[in-house]
This record gives structure tokens, C-alpha cells and sequence, in this order.
């Protein structure tokens, strides 16, 4: 559910980035995807819980993009390359680590 929400959010909401600007969007996509989070912790059901995937995914789809915009518009045009590639080079890396960190934060609380 996560992964086809993901999916239809970027391809249906893409413009919103130029409409809202980077920031703005990304706030939206990050409250969005905060109620999702929250589904999904506090659900009763499976449906419920499907449900939070989904719009987790929805709030996370436009994310990357948007911050992505507002990274790019700091660098120098000569530079905006080398600036998009260090931009999903850290996004990336935080990803990866974050995953595990709360999952080790999760096991010790149990």
C-alpha cells in the first residue's frame, strides 16, 4: 500500500512543488505523512493500519523532490550537478542509517 501510494502521490501531485515552493510542500507531504505514522502506531485494525501505510506513503512521495528544489536553488548553476548529487548522497546515508537506529531504539524498549 505504502509503495502504490508512493507512486500515484509523485505522479499526481508533481506540480504542486512549483505552486507551493519546495518548502511549503515539503511541510504539507511532512504533516501528511506524520498522520499516516500515526495510523499506523495507533490502529485497531488491519484496515486502519493499510490505511496509515498509504498515506504515509502519500506524504513521503514528494518529500525528496521538494527539499531537492529548495538544495538547488543555493548552488551556482555551474555547480547544480555536483549539488544534486551530494543532495540524494546525504538524503540516502540518513535513510540508511535511520532504519536502523530506531529499529534498535524499538528493541530496546521492549
Amino acid at each position: 500500500m505504502f509503495g502504490v501510494c508512493f507512486i500515484l502521490a509523485r505522479l499526481l501531485f508533481i506540480g504542486a512543488i512549483n505552486r507551493l515552493g519546495g518548502y511549503n510542500a515539503a511541510i504539507v507531504c511532512m504533516a501528511v505523512e506524520i498522520c499516516g505514522l500515526l495510523m499506523l502506531w495507533l490502529s485497531p485494525s488491519s484496515g486502519i493500519a493499510l490505511a496509515g501505510a498509504g498515506l504515509t506513503g502519500v506524504g513521503l512521495s514528494l518529500v525528496y523532490p521538494a527539499l531537492g528544489v529548495e538544495a538547488i536553488k543555493s548552488v551556482p548553476t555551474p555547480s547544480r550537478g555536483a549539488g544534486l548529487s551530494a543532495y540524494a548522497v546525504f538524503f540516502d546515508l540518513a535513510l540508511a542509517i535511520a532504519g536502523p537506529v530506531m529499529g534498535a531504539i524499538a528493541l530496546g524498549r521492549r
